[in-house]
């Protein structure tokens, strides 16, 4: 890789001082060096912001800002305002990444002209460390139709490398809880021509801990990314992108509805079936199968708990949960 383009790196700081050395110090040492590491420290309380300045006074690569608090989203539009670099990489202030993880995202962005490479990642309590050696896997470039094939990947913005001009336009959303989901649907459906790139190695550790945002399933933002992924899909004139939307918000709908059912929300439940109904009637490809698990709500129960067992206790603690 001749061209060194900058890289802009931006980490979101909110009171996360027990793990944040640990996620600096796994970016200052990178392999690839043309780095700026815009750390926003949002409004912390705890000790991050002293931490941040120690690791900008020793590396002139860091680059900190001090405000008050705003919110994840909020923290991360400051950094979009400022990047400077030909591609920009969004981390997470608890989590850290593999030291060839810039430079294995960047390669195929610029030695096959790609606008967004997208590594797999490692889901851990901290126990459990990064792969040693990523090995030489093969990129592969997707589709926007190949994109819905990704599964939890498609929904972050981490573990991923971003051309900046790609969504130097867009801000996140300040106002959601699911930002990542909703900025990457706005990047998805405004243009047809970025090529997207799905590189097979685990280069970003996402850290589980008590108390994070992402710790427990809100079936509330579940049931809000259906509506927004199925109304995205109505002003869609391009038919194949138009059906996965609304095939993915289907998913989102019976997964809704399933909760609402065990915690004895009715009237949720009811509004599941209503946008359901509405994505049906627009849905052509494997319109037979969502059909059969909107009328038998059963069906779906059981291919849950065939894929993955633990939904007897997600049930069984939904339930214990259940609304007065």
């Amino acid at each position: 890789m001749e061209h060194h383009p900058l890289v802009s790196v931006i980490i979101p700081v909110f009171n996360t001082g027990a793990y944040l050395g640990r996620c600096l110090e796994s970016v200052a040492q990178n392999t690839y060096r043309e780095l700026e590491i815009i750390c926003v420290n949002d409004g912390s309380t705890d000790d991050s912001l002293e931490i941040l300045r120690r690791f900008a006074a020793r590396d002139n690569r860091f680059r900190l800002i001090d405000k008050a608090n705003g919110g994840l989203s909020s923290a991360r539009n400051t950094g979009m305002e400022v990047a400077q670099g030909e591609y920009v990489a969004f981390i997470d202030s608890d989590d850290w990444v593999h030291p060839a993880y810039i430079s294995m995202l960047l390669t195929p962005c610029v030695e096959q002209d790609v606008d967004l490479c997208i590594c797999d990642y490692l889901r851990t309590d901290g126990s459990e460390p990064l792969p040693a050696e990523p090995g030489a896997p093969q990129p592969r470039s997707i589709s926007r139709h190949d994109w819905f094939s990704l599964g939890n990947r498609r929904g972050y913005v981490w573990g991923r490398l971003y051309r900046r001009s790609l969504i130097d336009q867009m801000r996140f959303l300040e106002s959601s809880r699911i930002e990542d989901s909703e900025f990457n649907l706005r990047l998805l459906a405004r243009s047809a021509e970025f090529r997207i790139c799905d590189l097979p190695a685990v280069l970003y550790a996402y850290f589980c801990r008590p108390g994070s945002l992402v710790g427990r399933i809100l079936v509330d933002d579940v049931m809000e990314l259906g509506c927004m992924t199925q109304e995205l899909a109505m002003s869609r004139s391009d038919g194949q992108l138009r059906d996965d939307l609304l095939a993915d918000s289907m998913k989102r709908f019976l997964f809704a509805r399933y909760v609402y059912g065990l915690t004895g929300e009715g009237a949720k439940r009811k509004q599941c079936r209503v946008r359901m109904r509405a994505a049906l009637s627009a849905l052509h490809s494997q319109k037979w199968k969502y059909t059969a698990l909107t009328v038998f709500p059963f069906i779906y129960r059981i291919f849950r708990i065939l894929n993955d067992p633990t939904m007897l206790q997600f049930e069984k603690n939904q339930r214990q949960e259940r609304r007065p």
